[in-house]
């Protein structure tokens, strides 16, 4: 693929990464002019002694922080309405997010809503969404190192009324400041560790082969792989690693930004699928055809692919078309040894199910930033893939 000779990059939110800065929350308030803001996250996380320490330290500083702990995960448009109540009825004004995706994409839709006025937030999904004003201002930390949203301009929300996920993105819904304390993430369970990173990886992957990827998010999705590649299955193996957590919460933070600036593809696209009819995590849900797709691509992204070679650990010097090779396997076994079990186990369902997701996928719409078009064809050569089926990834994709 060509690199784009024109494109367009934004980052208005202001990072704070580093082991400890979770300390700079008061004065990062301060300067946002909070006096009292609504501190969005799970009654878990606000049973912690870190949660508690931050939230000791900020009214130490003289603000009258205002804990809702209603996050659920996977934000549904109810959970949202909930909190703008809570929002209102104590008169704040500003939001903290400190959780993982969900708590910063809950604390983003509440915003919208609290400068809208109220109104619904079903009318903010896309395609067809009402206009959006600026919000509250918004200090994001997350607590975990994979969705990326401390750094982007989506929130998600399940629709309670389809039971499907909807995307509200606009350029106001950038956090002001994110506060990447790679510490926060340091208590998460293997199972979330992986599937947070895995999440993180499908960022960097479909970014960097993308058809929109612009040229600086590229080297950001490259250098996001190759640290994931490395630091997730220690990370997940040994959770009080404490290198490994600062390399996944920078290569989550840098997916993010990519990704923002470039378009995620099929994988994601699939996943919407997935996670509605099987009830699964997001990253999981994303990372399952991950390998079936690079497969797919590789008539059009090959030479891209086979750059990645070396960090799954292959020969400098292996041609391109078995370097290509290489990276497919290497993907699907670099899920397997962090603990990804196959399609049948994790969806309970067969390669009967095929064409019912074919068509669902379908009706979702369509996959405009694949590098490749996405068809029934194509995608029932992907999932044929990611079943068990016995087909290998590689066999020559259609095309070539």
């Amino acid at each position: 693929m060509p690199e784009s000779s024109s494109f367009s990059f934004t980052l208005p939110t202001g990072v704070r990464f580093g082991e400890g800065e979770v300390r700079a929350l008061p004065a990062e308030a301060a300067a946002l002019c909070l006096r009292r803001p609504l501190v969005v996250t799970d009654a878990h996380l606000a049973a912690s002694d870190l949660f508690q320490s931050a939230m000791q330290a900020c009214r130490a500083a003289g603000l009258d922080v205002q804990v809702w702990e209603g996050v659920v995960p996977n934000p549904t448009d109810s959970s949202v309405h909930e909190g703008l109540a809570q929002y209102q009825s104590r008169g704040c004004d500003g939001l903290v997010a400190l959780g993982g995706g969900s708590a910063i994409d809950t604390a983003k839709a509440v915003g919208v809503l609290a400068a809208s006025g109220g109104q619904e937030i079903g009318a903010y999904f896309e395609p067809d969404p009402a206009p959006i004003v600026p919000l509250p201002s918004l200090i994001a930390l997350p607590t975990t190192a994979g969705t990326g949203s401390e750094v982007t301009w989506v929130s998600i929300v399940t629709s309670s009324r389809t039971g499907r996920k909807a995307v509200i993105r606009n350029r106001a819904l950038f956090p002001a400041v994110s506060i990447v304390d790679p510490a926060l993430t340091a208590t998460m369970p293997p199972a979330l560790t992986a599937h947070t990173g895995l999440d993180a990886f499908s960022h960097a992957m479909e970014t960097y082969t993308s058809r929109q990827v612009a040229p600086v998010s590229e080297p950001l999705a490259f250098r996001s792989i190759e640290l994931i590649v490395g630091a997730l299955p220690r990370a997940v193996r040994d959770g009080a690693d404490r290198e490994a957590r600062r390399q996944m919460s920078l290569a989550a933070t840098m997916a993010g930004i990519a990704f923002t600036n470039s378009m995620l593809h099929t994988g994601h696209h699939v996943s919407h699928v997935l996670t509605s009819r099987y009830h699964l995590p997001h990253g999981l849900a994303c990372i399952l055809t991950i390998p079936a797709v690079l497969a797919y691509l590789r008539p059009v992204v090959g030479q891209k692919i086979a750059r990645l070679a070396p960090l799954f650990g292959a020969p400098r010097d292996l041609p391109q078309d078995r370097a290509e090779v290489w990276v497919v396997e290497g993907v699907r076994e670099f899920i397997s040894r962090v603990g990804v079990a196959s399609m049948e186990e994790v969806t309970g369902d067969s390669v009967d199910a095929i064409p019912g997701l074919v068509a669902e996928i379908l009706e979702h719409g369509p996959n405009p930033f694949s590098p490749r078009p996405m068809d029934a064809g194509a995608y029932t050569w992907v999932l044929e893939r990611t079943f068990n089926t016995g087909k290998s990834l590689a066999d020559p994709p259609p095309g070539t």
